[in-house]
């Protein structure tokens, strides 16, 4: 049966003070993490863009784990926080406003609250009464966001001469003596080009981060995501993109940007048939050390998982592997 998306935990109702302050503290300090986190991208560009990526799981924990309201008062504590430090960063007196502020709102704040209300909303229990969040839609609400957000951005119109110079210079510091060899230009056009699906796809990675990570503090406490899978029909969206895109149409670099940012899911599909498989053995941790370091090493081996992930869809590997283990 569907639960209810709850506006408090029963605990959140009761009358003694105690419990009245630890349900008002709880989101104020998981906001305060989101803000402080993405603030250290102010005052640590280099260690801070890599903890800032984990910004939204603190607003996905509290919200799963707490209901939607409080989602919606740590997202207003992250969104004022982070104001607050860019103000002292930027000497800035409009932060709320700040084109900077309204990003991190738009592009960490909103989705992890969003995506978080959608799960408890159509969570379910079992009969040993585990919940179980809908993996599916969640993925599908996160690609959908991920294709409107490049749609947009590509919407905007031609890309920026500034772009393409930007990425010309950098395959030319890359390929250093040899770049008068290389039709340099041709390839800082073609990147230039896909530039709306790599935008999209990064930010959707991101979340997709930040859910695996906060997936996995859920189970400690007995809550669990569905295992991951997509629709038979979302095969057919990604084939005929693939085939416009190598079809030379006018349509094909629209076609070539969809295709990219529908890797995504069927990644992740196909990361859940790995472990499934690892699981089947029982030195599963080795597996995995190997497979995601030699996948550190070979980053074009994502497009053969994510056609593992399109095979798990149409046939349901995991199904026969689990059969076969047991």
């Amino acid at each position: 049966m569907h639960a209810s998306s709850p506006r408090h935990t029963p605990d959140n109702t009761s009358g003694h003070p105690s419990v009245k302050v630890q349900a008002l503290s709880q989101p104020i300090l998981y906001g305060l993490a989101a803000a402080v986190l993405y603030s250290l991208t102010l005052y640590m560009p280099l260690f801070g863009n890599f903890v800032g990526i984990f910004a939204p799981a603190p607003l996905l924990l509290i919200t799963l784990r707490r209901g939607r309201d409080a989602g919606l008062l740590a997202a207003c504590i992250a969104w004022g926080g982070f104001a607050l430090a860019f103000a002292l960063h930027a000497g800035n007196t409009a932060p709320l406003l700040h084109p900077a502020t309204i990003s991190f709102l738009a592009r960490f704040v909103i989705p992890a609250v969003a995506l978080a209300s959608l799960a408890i909303h159509f969570r379910t229990t079992d009969a040993q009464q585990r919940g179980h969040y809908p993996t599916q839609l969640l993925l599908l609400a996160l690609t959908g966001a991920s294709l409107i957000l490049m749609f947009y951005i590509k919407s905007l119109g031609a890309t920026p001469p500034e772009l393409r110079e930007l990425f010309r210079q950098a395959l030319t510091s890359v390929a250093g003596m040899s770049a008068s060899d290389l039709p340099i230009d041709r390839y800082a056009d073609i990147m230039a080009n896909l530039f709306p699906a790599w935008s999209s796809l990064g930010w959707a990675a991101g979340i997709a981060l930040n859910g695996l990570l906060v997936a996995r503090l859920e189970r400690l406490r007995g809550m669990y995501f569905a295992p991951a899978t997509l629709p038979k029909a979302l095969t057919l969206v990604l084939s005929g993109a693939l085939l416009i895109a190598s079809s030379g149409m006018d349509a094909s670099m629209l076609a070539t940007n969809t295709a990219i940012v529908l890797l995504l899911p069927f990644f992740i599909v196909g990361l859940a048939v790995v472990h499934t498989v690892a699981a089947s053995y029982s030195f599963k941790n080795g597996i995995l050390i190997l497979f995601y370091g030699i996948l550190s090493f070979f980053p074009s081996a994502v497009v053969l998982i994510a056609l593992l992930g399109m095979l798990d869809t149409l046939i349901n590997c995991r199904h026969y592997l689990s059969k076969r283990s047991s």
